[in-house]
């Protein structure tokens, strides 16, 4: 069987039957293409989810080793002496996304291999650096397109060697698509903004030692905070001078590594030279020079929300400052926290702070997390309103095609499965409850159509994506249905707004300090297992949702619930200033 890797056509041969590597080839809106052909997908590997699990420990501890390897071998190319917690603010959070990509890809591969149909593929031949990003943005962006996943694909094939395959080109790629710049177009506000990150550098470091980056907070709770603390006010934005980067093979070639031990990690030794994104690479010393100049020299606490992902000059300079000393602060900024029974994303955060300020849950045996609320859970308490003649908000997820940063959540194409849990509940919705349901459909669809799909299953279903926020929809429903582990409901619980949970436990497996808590909403029917359980809620409580909401058994299990994963306080800016505080003058002790 020929084996098709990618969604693209132009890499499918007629005339032969179709092994589809997965579900990802098969696009809703090209199902005319597909349909008719001779056949199979391979199954996916990961819906065995104890595989799943394992394979993901598996990947922490080769994380681990290569994040080893790569401090060296960095250090050396650059002619620097950082330490390997440098090296995991910089590039880990980039090798953390890679490991967890090219083991899904190589997975997939060995199925392949392993299922003995596949007589022939297509890879195609790209120019060196053709897919080398220039940062961790881009690299972000490209790894939910078909064209940089069927060189993935390509790569693994041609260094397994087992799968016979044939080189094509079939001329230019569509342009990709640029990451996001957040800062304005306009010259006036880009000079603002510069103006304004040349005052915060230029105050004395005496007033100016704790220091905002990408907060999550508010300007005004920043500016609150730092009279609070004693410090000149300064802005929080962000501000960055994205460079491009030639590649340079020479470079390239110090980089590669030795240290696998396994045919996946002796992959990973040929293919993280040739995927780290420029800026670790050949931009390093321009970028972290920049990085110097841009931010303030001497801060005593750093703290931020999420700048550690994809700000690369904040994670140079923060990566330095701490070498000297800071604290590095990071703020927890969405949902699946302390809730997921594996983790990635928290993981990493976890490993690369010194400080960790949680919405309310801490690791077991960890003292460097603190439970400190957000100001925006306070104010959606205060603010968020429900109108009790309103519709029923039923709130739905989408993710990439291809398997991504790892953690408990449907992956892939498991996506399909949760799709169908989807129709499953809306056919168990009375006629009543389905006229004034109206579904939220995710941001970004990374082409899964699901408008197509829902307007082809559900004609009638009113759907929204993107005319309003969802707080503004939210202000104008009686209920919301929460359909996936996010930090969705965590907002609505926080705003005390009636809130109904249904997701597949299979898909969305909870560690089990958690498990007690969603047992909790289960019992008073906040949390259900199956798409008809929450569907029988709804009918039963639509018509006025806030006498079911507001009984006392709901009530103590949501704020139980509540008081571990989303806690709100009046004193939390009080709090959060007390413990900055007390970090700045550990420091300035350390110092003395």
């Amino acid at each position: 069987m020929f084996l098709v890797t990618t969604a693209d056509q132009r890499f499918w041969k007629s005339g032969e039957r179709v092994l589809f590597l997965g579900e990802w080839c098969r696009l809703y809106r090209e199902r005319p293409a597909w349909s008719r052909l001779d056949a199979e997908v391979l199954p996916y590997h990961w819906d065995d989810r104890e595989r799943f699990h394992r394979d993901f420990r598996c990947g922490r501890q080769v994380f681990a080793r290569y994040l080893s390897a790569l401090a060296v071998r960095l250090n050396a190319i650059h002619g620097v002496g950082f330490s390997e917690r440098y090296w995991r603010t910089v590039v880990g959070w980039w090798l953390t996304y890679f490991v967890d990509i090219l083991l899904d890809r190589y997975q997939s591969v060995c199925e392949a291999r392993d299922s003995g149909k596949v007589t022939n593929t297509w890879v195609e031949d790209a120019e060196p650096g053709a897919w080398t990003a220039q940062d961790f943005a881009e690299f972000q962006l490209w790894f939910t397109l078909d064209q940089y996943n069927h060189q993935l694909y390509g790569d693994l094939i041609r260094l397994d060697g087992s799968i016979p395959f044939e080189i094509v080109r079939v001329g230019p790629h569509a342009a990709l698509p640029a990451p996001a710049q957040a800062e304005s177009s306009a010259r006036w506000k880009r000079a603002l903004k510069a103006g304004l990150w040349a005052y915060t550098r230029s105050i004395p470091p005496r007033w100016n030692q704790v220091v905002f980056v990408e907060s999550h907070l508010s300007q005004r709770d920043v500016i609150r905070l730092q009279l609070q603390l004693g410090q000149w006010p300064s802005p929080s934005g962000r501000l960055t001078e994205p460079s491009a980067f030639p590649c340079d093979g020479s470079t390239r070639a110090a980089l590669e590594l030795s240290c696998g031990r396994t045919p996946f990690e002796r992959a990973l030794d040929r293919l993280i030279p040739k995927h780290m994104p420029r800026v670790y690479v050949e931009g390093y010393h321009e970028a972290r020079e920049h990085a110097l100049s841009m931010f303030p020299r001497h801060p005593r606490v750093i703290v931020t929300a999420n700048a550690y992902s994809s700000n690369e000059a904040f994670k140079l300079w923060a990566a330095e400052k701490a070498e000297h000393g800071a604290t590095l602060a990071l703020w927890q900024h969405g949902g699946v926290y302390g809730t997921a029974r594996w983790s990635s994303n928290e993981e990493h955060e976890l490993a690369v702070s010194d400080r960790f300020y949680s919405w309310g849950w801490t690791p077991d045996g960890d003292t460097r997390t603190v439970p400190v609320c957000l100001g925006r859970l306070n104010e959606l308490k205060r603010t968020l309103k429900r109108n009790s003649a309103g519709p029923i908000l039923w709130v739905a997820l989408s993710a990439p095609r291809f398997a991504y940063l790892l953690y408990s959540s449907p992956t892939g194409p498991q996506m399909l499965d949760y799709l169908a849990e989807q129709r499953r509940f809306l056919d168990a919705l009375s006629p009543d409850v389905r006229r004034i349901l109206l579904l939220r459909l995710y941001m970004h669809d990374y082409g899964w159509h699901e408008a197509d799909r829902w307007a082809e299953w559900a004609p009638d279903l009113k759907t929204s994506q993107g005319e309003s926020t969802m707080y503004e929809q939210l202000g104008q429903s009686r209920l919301m249905v929460a359909t996936y582990n996010s930090t969705t409901y965590l907002e609505t619980f926080a705003a005390d707004f009636p809130t109904i949970l249904f997701w597949n436990p299979r898909h969305w497996e909870l560690r089990p300090q958690a498990e007690p808590f969603f047992d909790r909403l289960r019992d008073v029917g906040i949390y259900h297992d199956t798409p008809e359980s929450a569907a029988a809620k709804v009918c039963e409580v639509w018509r006025n949702p806030d006498h079911w909401w507001q009984s006392a058994p709901v009530q103590a299990a949501r704020t139980e619930f509540s008081e571990q994963f989303v806690r709100t306080r009046s004193t939390w800016l009080a709090d959060l200033g007390d413990d900055l505080s007390g970090l700045c003058r550990k420091q300035q002790a350390a110092s003395i």
